[in-house]
């Protein structure tokens, strides 16, 4: 099947992103053993995480430019951890994605959120 829709803009795919990784750093603010102990964080987190991955790829493909000038956000990565969450989803680790809530999520949202401070002080005032 062919997805011919036209992209979305760049901005709803970075506030999306937003909200995954706000969502992912409650999940994780609940602590490691609350995370583990709990199917429900679990399977949000994963899901989160494959959304992330989902844009991610959806960037690399409409907006290369804006990907190569964002080197410090590994979009390439959170893509392949989507494929991997997707395609091996009965291998996931809970300690791989600990890791990445624990490790990786607190950069990615720094990262964004000094995107969207960029682009909201970018805008023309009228």
């Amino acid at each position: 099947m062919t997805d011919n829709r036209k992209p979305r803009a760049l901005k709803e795919y970075l506030d999306d992103m937003q909200k995954s990784v706000n969502r992912l750093a409650e999940i994780s603010g609940a602590g490691e053993a609350v995370f583990k102990s709990n199917e429900d964080k679990q399977d949000a987190a994963i899901r989160h995480i494959q959304i992330l991955g989902e844009i991610s790829a959806k960037l690399l493909k409409h907006y290369p430019a804006f990907v190569s000038d964002n080197k410090n956000i590994p979009f390439r990565t959170i893509s392949d951890m989507r494929n991997m969450l997707i395609h091996h989803y009965f291998g996931v680790s809970l300690d791989a994605v600990w890791k990445v809530l624990r490790s990786d999520i607190p950069s990615l949202q720094a990262e964004l959120d000094r995107l969207v401070l960029t682009s909201k002080n970018s805008v023309p005032k009228g």
